[in-house]
């Protein structure tokens, strides 16, 4: 059943013979959807409000309900699970977790970061070259790391465009 589930997510190029001989029946696939789903690794989305955390998860899984936000007003309300590849019918093969931005006023992230970290496998802190002020992202990423160093960390720079004179892209 597991050779099915590793063919049926990442080889799209197998023949319809191999994929037909080695499919499970309706109710076994329905079980196997929704348990990849719970058990596919989780991506976490750290950073500022306006960083673009929103915008990485909408540009990688084509989810049209990632709100994305037109300036430092924050749109992520609470944080939020996005499944990749975004096929229903097919399982999925990461979850990406959009958190609320660190910085927002009136905002404590103590509870927030426990649940990411209780749901999160690997941390992507996502930082725009525009926002000079990163302390609060670093902080509580050595924080996170010192409970999780096995964890793989990303760093995205976003922004970048900002940094460039208006006639030059």
């Amino acid at each position: 059943m597991f050779d099915w589930l590793l063919r049926f997510v990442w080889n799209p190029f197998a023949s319809r013979a191999e994929e037909e001989a080695a499919k499970p029946d309706e109710a076994t696939r329905q079980a196997l959807l929704q348990t990849s789903f719970e058990n596919s690794p989780v991506v976490w989305l750290l950073g500022k409000t306006g960083a673009g955390k929103t915008s990485i998860i909408a540009a990688l899984t084509g989810d049209s309900a990632a709100e994305i936000g037109g300036g430092f007003a924050p749109c992520t309300k609470t944080a939020q699970m996005y499944r990749w590849p975004n096929l229903p019918d097919k399982p999925a093969a990461l979850r990406f977790l959009d958190t609320r931005g660190l910085g927002e006023a009136d905002y404590d992230p103590t509870e927030d970061i426990a649940y990411a970290e209780g749901q999160s496998h690997l941390l992507i802190a996502v930082v725009s070259i525009a926002d000079p002020s990163q302390e609060q992202v670093l902080k509580t990423v050595r924080e996170v790391r010192a409970r999780h160093p096995e964890w793989p960390l990303i760093v995205a720079q976003t922004h970048l465009h900002e940094g460039y004179p208006a006639d030059q892209s």
